[in-house]
């Protein structure tokens, strides 16, 4: 998939915002279909990669849709890519709840947490502050959706690489990847021969 990424980006010129606009908005329609029409507050954790951005789109579009987002992330914006920095900015200027992720943080204000800690790039298990907000969510007792694979699963094997998000359902981007509870996929705009060439069975 990050391979398909370069190409469509490098290729096919398309941009990586779009890609990620696209991503985040899949990621938005699947967490206001998830649960009944009456889930209305909704908790997203970012990361400082790209994965992180998408969580930050999708907060945009949920508060655009009438939803009460809140936004913790565990980067600063001077730490963040540059797709995900200006979601991140963009999310200060509309002024939505837009903060640092601490572990005291009540779980009892939301009913859903999308996971946007982690993406396909995870290569070891996660340290420091990232370990304990996984800790956290799991602990939240609340449904989670995570943004295209559970944070701290490696994208080649399917194992754990050490804590891991336990997601009731996963979105994943463009093509399947691991499987996480239910998982649908949402078109980010790649190209379909490209997809084709890499998953031959596809439509």
């Amino acid at each position: 998939m990050r391979d398909l990424d370069k190409i469509a980006i490098r290729k096919f010129g398309i941009p990586s915002i779009i890609l990620m606009e696209n991503a985040g908005r899949g990621v938005a329609e699947e967490a206001a279909a998830f649960g009944s029409k009456r889930l209305r507050r909704v908790l997203i954790l970012c990361g400082k990669g790209n994965n992180g951005g998408d969580g930050f789109v999708a907060a945009r579009h949920l508060h655009n849709w009438g939803f009460q987002v809140d936004v913790r992330y565990l980067a600063g914006p001077n730490k963040l890519t540059p797709d995900a920095r200006l979601n991140f900015n963009i999310l200060r200027k509309m002024k939505l709840p837009l903060k640092p992720f601490s572990k005291e943080l009540s779980p009892k204000k939301y009913q859903l947490i999308v996971d946007a800690l982690f993406g396909t790039g995870l290569s070891r298990a996660p340290e420091g502050r990232y370990a304990e907000a996984i800790r956290w969510i799991n602990g939240s007792g609340l449904p989670v959706l995570s943004v295209d694979i559970p944070s701290g699963l490696d994208a080649k094997s399917g194992r754990p690489l050490g804590e891991v998000v336990r997601a009731g359902r996963t979105v994943a981007l463009g093509v399947l990847k691991v499987r996480s509870g239910r998982t649908v996929v949402k078109d980010i705009s790649i190209p379909r021969q490209l997809i084709r060439l890499t998953h031959p069975l596809d439509p």
